[in-house]
């Protein structure tokens, strides 16, 4: 069995930025990632300068997708709408999600981490009361490591089986259709929605250019007639799609989706040999959903801390 200074599982934000960051360190890293590409997880997309930073790429690089001078939210129901203020709005940028993960990967890559997909998670391995690796693939396989780091997101297989206590409620469920052959959009400007059909949450348009967009819902359901009630997020899409000009004869290239925790920080996501990093701990937003930057940041500071210990 291999063994290993680091073992992170998922290739989210924050497993990404971690696994990134360990191995510029000098740290022995392999990273365990349940689908078959780093881009198939979803990963927030509108962030501010602060997750430039921590991306370490420019405004106007490749993996700046666009820049917002205006946000505005907006009722579907009644057309009422409030523009936010740009001194609380600061800078706003729309990542290339597919790009910046890649380059985070292609770091991790030249600085000696190894990667391997399609490996489901199974459990944490324990040995004298601290957790020393992962069983993945129903237990066909194994890894050791100092520190396995649960960065697989809100139903974490890390968090569950290393004894952590976490919440199952208030989870955020959100689909997002890539839009191309849009008409006449704005490009400087975002959009929120809300709405009777949204229900708790919010519909987002985010312009990539004059003929792209990313459009997307995230709902938390609050009882389950609430939720059966409500037509299905995919349904909200395609109904706004049909009742905007702009969209009305736009081609869903791309349809992705994910679930965010929205109940706070778990009360406690660091063990013997363990950590919690990003959607697993619970480190989101909890009043909008958006975790990018936190995941980032998490990310840097767990790496620097694998380091000391």
């Amino acid at each position: 069995m291999m063994s290993y200074d680091i073992v992170v599982v998922g290739t989210g934000p924050a497993g990404l930025k971690t696994a990134e960051q360990a191995a510029a360190r000098g740290l022995k890293t392999i990273v365990l990632e349940k689908r078959k590409r780093v881009t198939d997880s979803l990963m927030g997309e509108l962030v501010t300068d602060k997750a430039l930073k921590l991306l370490r790429v420019r405004p106007d690089s490749e993996y700046v997708g666009n820049k917002f001078t205006a946000i505005i939210g907006e009722s579907l129901d009644t057309g009422a709408n409030i523009a936010v203020d740009r001194s609380l709005l600061g800078n706003s940028y729309l990542l290339d999600e597919d790009k910046c993960q890649e380059l985070m990967h292609e770091r991790a890559v030249a600085d000696g981490a190894e990667f391997r997909f399609n490996a489901r998670v199974d459990s944490v391995i324990r040995e004298d009361g601290q957790v020393v690796g992962v069983t993945y693939d129903r237990a066909k396989e194994s890894v050791r490591g100092s520190l396995t780091v649960g960065a697989d997101g809100s139903f974490s297989r890390v968090s569950e089986t290393a004894g952590f206590t976490h919440p199952k409620w208030l989870l955020s469920y959100g689909i997002r259709f890539k839009l191309a052959g849009c008409k006449n959009v704005d490009p400087n400007t975002a959009y929120f929605y809300v709405g009777r059909d949204v229900g708790v949450g919010y519909l987002w348009f985010y312009p990539r250019s004059e003929t792209e967009v990313n459009l997307g819902i995230g709902r938390v359901p609050t009882t389950n007639a609430q939720w059966y009630d409500l037509p299905p997020m995919k349904d909200v899409l395609l109904k706004y799609m049909k009742t905007h000009e702009e969209t009305r004869d736009a081609k869903i290239v791309a349809v992705n989706g994910g679930v965010v925790p929205c109940a706070g920080l778990v009360p406690r996501f660091t063990d013997a040999g363990v950590a919690l990093c990003g959607n697993s701990a619970g480190q989101v937003s909890s009043i909008v959903g958006g975790g990018v930057t936190t995941c980032l940041h998490a990310g840097t500071l767990l790496a620097r801390h694998a380091k000391r210990m």
